[in-house]
């Protein structure tokens, strides 16, 4: 898969990495959508991104935007999708809370 490497993706904690199309795909993949579909909506979420002409983007913007395109394909597999970034940021700002107070 294509590496967008011109185009910075800021973490939640404020890290940053090139963007990598694969990873869209393996999410998509993990959602129970067919290859075909994984492929078409990583790469319409990639290139919805470039047509921002944005040199970084959060993952937050990524993730309203794949959603979006999950949800074109399989609301059950959007769902999944949502809960699972849901569980992420609960367990992350369990760890910030946790380690900002000792």
């Amino acid at each position: 898969m294509k590496q967008m490497n011109n185009i910075k993706v800021v973490k939640r904690n404020g890290e940053t990495e090139n963007f990598k199309l694969d990873k869209l795909y393996k999410v998509a993949k993990a959602t129970g959508l067919n290859h075909k579909q994984s492929v078409s909506a990583s790469q319409n979420t990639a290139e919805w991104i470039m047509s921002q002409k944005l040199k970084k983007v959060s993952t937050l913007i990524i993730r309203k935007r794949f959603y979006r395109e999950l949800l074109k394909y399989n609301e059950y597999s959007a769902s999944l999708y949502a809960w699972y970034q849901k569980l992420k940021d609960k367990a992350y700002t369990s760890r910030f809370e946790k380690s900002r107070y000792k």
